[in-house]
C-alpha cells in the first residue's frame, strides 16, 4: 500500500514538472520591454499582453503558450506587419536578472538570435 501511494505521488510530481501548454500568459511577462526605456518608439520595444505581442511595425497574435517555468515560456505567434505580410513563428522568452531574453529561431535555418530587453515602467 505504501509503495502504491509513493508511485502515485511520484507520478503527480513528474506530470507537474513538465511544460504545460496553455493560453494563459504568466503575469511576470506582461508589460512593456525595451533595450532603452528612454526611447518610447524604439525599434526594440515590445509590449506583451495576454493575446498579443506588439513589436515595432508588427503585431503577433498568440496562438499558444507553453509554460516551461515561472520565468520561461515558449510562444507560438502569428505575425502580421504594416505591409500586409503574415507568418508564424515560435519564440522563447525567459526572465532573468530583471531582463527579458527573447530567443528567435531563424526560419529555414538551425541558427537563432537573442534579444535582451529591460522592463519599462511598473510591473503588472
Amino acid at each position: 500500500m505504501i509503495r502504491i501511494a509513493a508511485l502515485a505521488i511520484l507520478g503527480t510530481l513528474l506530470i507537474s514538472t513538465q511544460a504545460q501548454a496553455t493560453n494563459l500568459l504568466p503575469e511576470a511577462f506582461k508589460g512593456t520591454w525595451n533595450s532603452n526605456c528612454e526611447v518610447p518608439d524604439d525599434i526594440d520595444l515590445i509590449h506583451i499582453d495576454n493575446n498579443e505581442f506588439g513589436y515595432w511595425e508588427k503585431i503577433a497574435t498568440v496562438e499558444s503558450i507553453k509554460v516551461i517555468s515561472d520565468s520561461e515560456i515558449s510562444v507560438s505567434l502569428h505575425f502580421s506587419d504594416n505591409d500586409g505580410f503574415e507568418w508564424d513563428e515560435t519564440r522563447s522568452y525567459k526572465i532573468t536578472e530583471q531582463k527579458l531574453v527573447e530567443t528567435i529561431k531563424i526560419p529555414d535555418s538551425i541558427e537563432q538570435r537573442t534579444e535582451i530587453r529591460r522592463r519599462c515602467g511598473k510591473a503588472k
